[in-house]
């Protein structure tokens, strides 16, 4: 897959506003879609109300049926925008915006949809994601929010439902899958628990 166009804002807002407002990105972009298609915020694994720490969730392009087309059939949707909440100190949010080709959101139309929907935040853009705090390449969202997970104890679960969300987080981040998702999986948790460790 292409590499997105990023942008980076910082704005103050609480985090259960992202969803929603994606949401109503993904209906107000419906109109300048084809007739057979529609956009789905996903993936299945992302909570219906509030995002978590480097949660990304990401609007989908699927056909149009005559049934709403069902969330659990997103693997087979192509990416189109990928949102990804980074904490700020309080009550800053970071978003990342990754925008993919052909995505029915240029730049513009999310920064100016962003602006109209939080009205009442200040705004900050930023061409570049947000740095490593451990130096070098920053790790992928979907690797801090893996990290995160395991530093509360949400990861305690089953490793099998584990590694799906975090494999949608990749997708959802990535717009494609690992080339060895289990792999990738293994050395994520891997560099996830020697950094808990190292605290």
């Amino acid at each position: 897959m292409d590499t997105p166009t990023l942008i980076a804002a910082q704005l103050d807002a609480h985090p259960g506003e992202i969803l929603p407002w994606l949401r109503r990105l993904a209906l107000d972009l419906t109109p300048s879609l084809p007739p057979q298609r529609s956009l789905l915020v996903g993936p299945p694994t992302v909570s219906a109300a509030l995002l978590t720490p480097y949660e990304t969730a990401a609007l989908y392009l699927a056909s149009r049926t005559l049934e709403p087309a069902p969330l659990a059939w997103v693997h087979h949707y192509p990416v189109v925008l990928a949102v990804t909440y980074v904490p700020l100190r309080h009550p800053r949010i970071g978003l990342e915006v990754r925008a993919w080709l052909p995505s029915p959101a240029t730049l513009d139309v999310v920064l100016r949809h962003i602006t109209g929907h939080f009205a009442h935040a200040h705004l900050v853009l930023s061409g570049v994601a947000s740095s490593s705090p451990h130096g070098g390449a920053p790790p992928l969202p979907c690797n801090l929010w893996l990290a995160s997970r395991l530093a509360t104890g949400n990861a305690t679960g089953d490793r099998e439902q584990l590694y799906l969300a975090w494999l949608e987080q990749y997708r959802a981040l990535r717009g494609d899958y690992p080339a060895d998702p289990r792999r990738s999986f293994r050395g994520a948790l891997a560099t996830c628990r020697r950094r808990l460790r190292q605290g």
